[in-house]
């Protein structure tokens, strides 16, 4: 019977003690769990891994040995978002290093990806506003053509500008054109000017001064008609009447003085009269310098052996009065006044 009891009490202190077989050492928290730290593989465990032990909670609220927690999901990553913000951080170094068009068209990228459009909306509003501060230092250096470049990418290249910022530059883009006229008609009455070619550079000087009042125009114009004067009176004191004429007649088209018109008026009709003797009389430039009309007639015989017979013949025709005329009268005063009717 006592071998009975014995047997009988064995087999329950067997029962009640715990399975120490399927534990091992370590303290566990509040949970019932803790993480593995020694001899991990002899229990069936990785290193470092959180696990319960029999009466410990699991992550779905029930016991069980060595159950691990729920793991987290992994997060979702947005391709488009990471995609924008690559492209914007490219734009915006190419802004900071000046380069606006190549920082307008990365920011142009990111657009279709639906992402970053604020940001990417103030970056372009910046460089295009930077673009068009660069045309108007190049403007002011004549560079015309870069700076026609640059608006024209504002105005037509980039599809994102708004309506304010290409309005401003169509308006900048025509003022460099007109500029750029400006200029070019400007250097050609320059030119005309410096080859004495005076018809060309009035007519080119007062159309621009219609255009543009600038000083530089005055001044080039008022230049040209000083040189114009000198060169006419030049010219008429060498006798070289075709250009002299020329040039006072073109000066009494544009001067305003009414003494100077007078004298200009003057001298043209002394050349017109000292022409038309030369014309009549076979006389050259230089004798209209002698002192008279017979001067000129009885010159050396080698020269003109008919001088003779001219001279008998018009002692035979003419009155005393007109002989005396003949030696009298100076060859330059033939044509004027009264004198024309004489001769």
């Amino acid at each position: 019977m006592k071998k009975r009891i014995v047997l009988v009490t064995s087999l329950c202190g067997i029962l009640l003690v715990p399975n120490f077989a399927d534990a091992h050492p370590g303290r566990t928290d509040s949970n019932g769990g803790h993480t593995c730290r020694t001899n991990c593989e002899k229990w069936g465990l990785e290193y470092g891994e959180y696990h319960f032990h029999n009466g410990g909670r699991s992550s779905g609220g029930s016991s069980g040995r060595y159950s691990s927690p729920t793991p987290k999901p992994e997060p979702v990553i947005d391709e488009n978002q990471v995609q924008a913000d690559k492209y914007f951080t490219s734009a915006n170094t190419y802004f900071t290093n000046g380069k606006y068009e190549e920082a307008l068209a990365e920011a142009e990228k990111i657009y279709p990806l639906n992402r970053n459009i604020n940001k990417a909306n103030d970056l372009v509003n910046k460089s295009l506003e930077s673009l068009f501060k660069k045309a108007e230092l190049e403007f002011a250096a004549k560079e015309y053509y870069d700076a026609k470049n640059n608006l024209t990418y504002i105005f037509e290249g980039y599809a994102h500008a708004n309506s304010q910022i290409k309005q401003k530059a169509k308006s900048f883009f025509e003022k460099i054109v007109k500029e750029e006229e400006f200029q070019n008609n400007l250097s050609k009455a320059t030119e005309a000017k410096g080859n004495k070619n005076y018809d060309d550079a009035i007519s080119i000087l007062n159309e621009l001064k219609k255009e543009n009042k600038s000083t530089t125009v005055s001044t080039l114009y008022n230049d040209t008609v000083k040189e114009l004067q000198n060169e006419a009176d030049i010219s008429f004191d060498k006798k070289d009447y075709k250009m002299a004429k020329s040039h006072y007649q073109l000066l009494n088209n544009i001067i305003t003085d009414l003494t100077l018109k007078s004298q200009y008026t003057t001298r043209i009709e002394l050349m017109q009269d000292e022409e038309l003797i030369q014309k009549m009389l076979g006389i050259d430039k230089e004798d209209i310098e002698k002192n008279s009309l017979f001067e000129h007639l009885i010159v050396e015989e080698n020269e003109t052996p008919y001088n003779k017979v001219t001279i008998q013949t018009l002692t035979n025709l003419l009155k005393p009065k007109e002989l005396d005329f003949i030696f009298d009268i100076n060859i330059k005063e033939l044509f004027k006044g009264v004198n024309k009717n004489a001769s």
